[in-house]
């Protein structure tokens, strides 16, 4: 086997090691409250299939990125566990495969299972931590923030680590190409979640449709990532 396709194989199997993991994870929750919330839940997939079709592409890293993670949030403290990486996996199979998407490949396979593996973890996390009840109020605080850092860390952490394999460059200066941008992104996700929670709370599921307006400073902090990686790969004039 020459060191190419050992290399490839080893990629191979990390991708199907992520991926069966997700699997794993998510037939360990039981759908006990989803039918409770059917609109609140069907809400959230229209949006995450809305923002999966619009990922940000980092040039520097190949990779793309969408902004699903203030409904994966939203998910994981109005639902049922299960609703978290079930929103999470929706969002990404439409990132995938939406239009002008190139053909599927190990990249892909990869996106498909990452984001729901982190999300089911997130969902682990809250749930330990809040116990059984799943009663709203000011004690989702500390769990909801160890979720979040727990779907931050492994989200980030094993996207790092599956471009580090690929390029063969140092994981470190990966994980900051995009690590700082994503946790800023991603706890402003987690202060709006809160917010729609309180809104869904006091006016109604039909609240929710705000998160597409709430999500446009994400979006176009991450386009301006793009633009400005545009920018830089065309290259300064010289003097």
């Amino acid at each position: 086997m020459t060191s190419g396709n050992k290399h490839n194989g080893m990629i191979t199997a990390y991708v199907a090691v992520v991926d069966l993991a997700a699997l794993a994870l998510l037939a360990l929750f039981p759908a006990t409250r989803l039918k409770e919330s059917p609109v609140i839940l069907l809400l959230l997939l229209v949006l995450v299939v809305v923002l999966g079709m619009r990922p940000v592409r980092i040039r520097s890293l190949k990779i793309q990125v969408a902004a699903l993670d203030l409904f994966i949030l939203s998910a994981l403290i109005m639902l049922d566990p299960l609703a978290a990486p079930l929103v999470a996996l929706v969002g990404v199979i439409c990132a995938v495969f939406g239009p002008g998407r190139r053909p599927f490949s190990i990249r892909a396979a990869f996106n498909l299972g990452v984001v729901p593996l982190s999300a089911s973890l997130a969902a682990l996390t809250f749930v330990k931590m809040i116990g059984s009840g799943m009663e709203s109020g000011v004690r989702y605080a500390l769990p909801l923030v160890a979720a979040t850092a727990v779907y931050f860390l492994v989200n980030t952490v094993l996207a790092a680590l599956a471009v580090a394999m690929e390029t063969k460059r140092n994981l470190f200066s990966i994980w900051m190409g995009f690590g700082p941008w994503n946790g800023v992104s991603t706890l402003a996700s987690m202060v709006m979640a809160i917010g729609l929670l309180v809104l869904v709370d006091a006016f109604g599921p039909f609240v929710l449709l705000l998160g597409l307006i709430i999500s446009i400073p994400i979006l176009a902090q991450g386009r301006l990532r793009e633009a400005g990686e545009q920018q830089q790969a065309s290259g300064s004039p010289t003097s």
